[in-house]
């Protein structure tokens, strides 16, 4: 009798340590149980936005990052190579508030945060179709501004030379 009891407590405490996880996951974000849409964007690089971030809209979280694809050949209407595809999750509240000429941009947290999308709904009359894709407005890259500063600096140097 007294094994009995035992085993019952012990599947009462496993079951109450599952419950736990799945509800700490649920609370970090890291597992959902509503449907969201899947919205696709195209950027020409990642801008450091990582799977998992969050989806803004004016600030309050909407969604998050699904998955990051790398497609090396891909190119836009203009010819711009456009290499990463993000895919997110957006609650089907906000996915109705898209209208066609919507927006995606990367941003951060404060000076150092982390970086998030944030989507812009847009003016247009027309919704934004169903599994068409948003361009992301790629944030300037430090890297690739500083490079083009200091050519601009040696070029200036050997011109007053």
């Amino acid at each position: 009798m007294d094994e009995s009891k035992l085993e019952l407590k012990v599947g009462a405490l496993l079951l109450a340590a599952l419950l736990g996880t799945l509800g700490l996951l649920s609370l970090m974000g890291e597992l959902s149980f509503g449907s969201g849409e899947t919205l696709k964007t195209n950027w020409s690089h990642t801008g450091n936005v990582v799977k998992g971030a969050p989806v803004k809209i004016s600030g309050v979280a909407v969604g998050r990052v699904e998955a990051i694809h790398l497609l090396p050949t891909r190119r836009d209407d203009q010819g711009e190579l456009m290499p990463v595809q993000m895919l997110l999750a957006v609650n089907p509240e906000a996915a109705a508030a898209l209208r066609a000429d919507a927006a995606v941009t990367i941003s951060s947290q404060g000076a150092l945060g982390e970086p998030y999308l944030e989507l812009y709904p847009g003016l247009a009359q027309a919704p934004l179709q169903k599994g068409s894709a948003v361009r992301g407005v790629d944030s300037p890259r430090i890297d690739v501004v500083s490079n083009r500063l200091a050519a601009f600096l040696e070029s200036a140097s050997k011109m007053l030379e």
